[in-house]
């Protein structure tokens, strides 16, 4: 792992009307329109999304890019790693320094794997309120033991 991406999984826990989970890239993504210079990240225009529910469950395989939008809260686990690399950080500002964020620009398109369409490792939820345990996902990066 280290320095390449990190496995990633979400369930939504909450979601409003507004919320998005941006997840992979459209068709016909490159690196080279990432680092055009007439392309700006902020439109998100090679980002794939949905608007998740509650119970909605996603898949990152490391090098997927991948962000929330919007008012939603989420149980993610991840493979253990340290390492963020932000493409565009969508304004936000640090508290502590009342600056933005740094971002990590062309580590970050090192790690995309741009064979990667949008992500279709989505499971809805349930409409039934019903309690069960269940593995959501099979990978060996999130499995302790047997």
């Amino acid at each position: 792992m280290g320095e390449h991406g990190k496995t990633e999984a979400w369930v939504v826990l909450e979601a409003g009307h507004k919320s998005r989970i941006y997840a992979g890239l459209k068709p016909g993504a490159t690196a080279d329109r990432f680092t055009s210079g007439n392309y700006k990240w902020q439109s998100g225009r090679h980002l794939a999304y949905f608007t998740p529910k509650p119970g909605d469950a996603i898949f990152l395989p490391a090098g997927t890019v991948h962000t929330l939008g919007g008012d939603i809260v989420v149980f993610e686990v991840q493979e253990n790693s340290d390492v963020t690399f932000r493409l565009y950080d969508w304004n936000h500002v640090d508290a502590k320094t009342g600056k933005p964020r740094a971002l990590q620009v062309d580590q970050a398109l090192a790690c995309i794997d741009f064979t990667q369409a949008e992500q279709n490792h989505r499971i809805c939820n349930r409409d039934d309120n019903s309690v069960q345990r269940e593995r959501i996902f099979q990978c060996d990066i999130f499995t302790y033991g047997d």
